[in-house]
């Protein structure tokens, strides 16, 4: 039951949390960054769990393990609220850089959890759920946050279905040339010469 509560807790977390999924459209939308930005952007949760994994190596936690773990979920959900919030490249980056750290807490808890409480002959099939919650968890928020958006585009271009776009940060723009800019997705919906928004489903 311990370790049912402890898979289930990091589950919902990062299932209605998950942040990352959106970027490549927070980017467009709120920060009006460039590539780079979003680059930035996603390397921030990973340094955070580096971080605090190389703090935990020095500094285990000893005691009050449930409490701690309360509070690194709670982080996180803290944290990724702010990013929701936030207006600001850096200010985005910092809350993202803090759900990798209070993520990477959750996670060491975790799995020490699992090694502590299960029994010897069931660590493996218990490792394996653990392993799907983790898994499953992740990519069904990205399925549930990753979408269909609209973007700017030139009024002397059309668009069919099905055609795959990139986004031209010089005119800020979607575009059918490759060279220089980055792909985005394919349009879901054609768009004529008058339109001034293309519908774009982002590719994963």
């Amino acid at each position: 039951q311990i370790m049912l509560a402890a898979i289930t807790l990091d589950m919902f977390a990062v299932l209605f949390g998950g942040a990352v999924a959106i970027l490549p459209a927070f980017i467009h939308d709120i920060l009006n960054g460039s590539p780079e930005n979003l680059g930035l952007l996603r390397a921030m949760p990973a340094a955070g769990s580096i971080l605090i994994s190389l703090w935990l190596t020095r500094v285990p936690l000893e005691r009050n393990s449930g409490k701690i773990m309360m509070l690194s979920v709670g982080g996180f959900g803290a944290a990724t609220i702010a990013f929701g919030l936030s207006d600001s490249l850096w200010l985005a980056a910092a809350c993202l850089f803090f759900t990798g750290l209070f993520d990477g807490v959750s996670v060491v808890l975790r799995h020490t959890i699992l090694q502590l409480v299960t029994p010897q002959k069931m660590q493996g099939r218990v490792s394996a759920i653990n392993g799907v919650f983790i898994g499953s968890s992740n990519e069904l928020g990205a399925l549930a946050l990753t979408g269909v958006f609209d973007f700017s585009k030139a009024t002397n271009v059309a668009y069919t279905v099905g055609t795959i776009l990139y986004w031209d940060d010089t005119n800020n723009v979607v575009t059918t040339t490759s060279a220089g800019n980055k792909q985005i997705g394919k349009v879901v919906r054609a768009a004529g010469t008058t339109d001034t928004l293309a519908r774009v489903r982002l590719s994963q």
